[in-house]
């Protein structure tokens, strides 16, 4: 399947999109899937029907649709599903937006707290320990132990104030990680629900848009054949009195109509 002799009219995104449907055409066809090959070849129609174009079996040519204006962008009943479904993906990406946004600035303000409150908790270990020094010192006076003992308290102090502060340092590092390990998973999140939208919305328009095809098929089919049909009529009502000149709307040629005038004289 061609891209089309109008693909140069075409808006870049809209040509983006042929060139996909092109490309699932060849791969369905290769492959011998008729109905993905189809739904390609439709798609692409329909993106030219936007245009104000008819486009025939192997998509190479495009004709202008009898009484429809050819514009540069989709126009008509295209354009206002168009318009319908871009509104619709903006009010349903704008709440998902707003959840996210809302999400990330609680995480952030509870994120700010995760330095102070382990800062506090550092000075209030260190107080501990302080206070634990100050009143090993006064049981030692009173009690007349020896600088030995006295050290080895201050060796064990010193050791539990370390792996105090380590395991502080080690909870705040995790808690870091955890709140950045939240933030990513909001983002994953967010972009997913985002595809979800775009994916439903682009479905549910080309449905839309296919359906619309259709219905402007019809449309054109029936006004076709009301014009032929009073076109007919008319040329029949002039013949009978041997007028054949509305024959040329019809389709026949000069000679065609000259060999009914003649005919008609030589009968009369």
């Amino acid at each position: 399947m061609a891209k089309g002799s109008m693909y140069g009219i075409l808006s870049d995104e809209d040509k983006k999109k042929v060139d996909q449907n092109t490309a699932v055409w060849e791969s369905a066809t290769a492959a011998g899937d008729a109905a993905a090959a189809n739904a390609a070849h439709i798609n692409n129609a329909v993106i030219y029907a936007g245009y104000g174009y008819n486009t025939n079996r192997d998509g190479s040519q495009q004709t202008p649709m009898e009484g429809v204006a050819q514009t540069d962008a989709a126009s008509g009943g295209t354009g206002y599903i168009n318009d319908i479904y871009d509104n619709q993906y903006k009010a349903g990406t704008a709440s998902l937006t707003a959840d996210y946004e809302n999400n990330l600035t609680s995480l952030g303000r509870a994120q700010e707290q995760i330095e102070p409150t382990y800062y506090a908790a550092r000075n209030s270990a260190a107080s501990d320990t302080a206070r634990s020094k100050d009143a090993w010192n006064e049981y030692a006076a009173a009690q007349g132990l020896n600088s030995g003992a006295g050290g080895q308290a201050e060796i064990a102090r010193n050791s539990a104030y370390q792996a105090n502060m380590t395991a502080l340092g080690q909870a705040e590092a995790d808690a870091e990680a955890d709140a950045e390990l939240q933030r990513q998973q909001l983002q994953a999140d967010y972009t997913a629900a985002i595809e979800q939208v775009r994916a439903e919305q682009e479905a549910e328009r080309n449905q839309a848009l296919l359906e619309e095809y259709y219905r402007q098929q019809d449309q054109r089919q029936e006004a076709e054949e009301t014009a032929y049909s009073r076109a007919l009529q008319k040329a029949q009502i002039l013949a009978s009195v041997g007028d054949y000149s509305a024959y040329k709307a019809l389709g026949y040629t000069d000679a065609e109509i000259a060999a009914l005038q003649k005919y008609y004289k030589d009968n009369l």
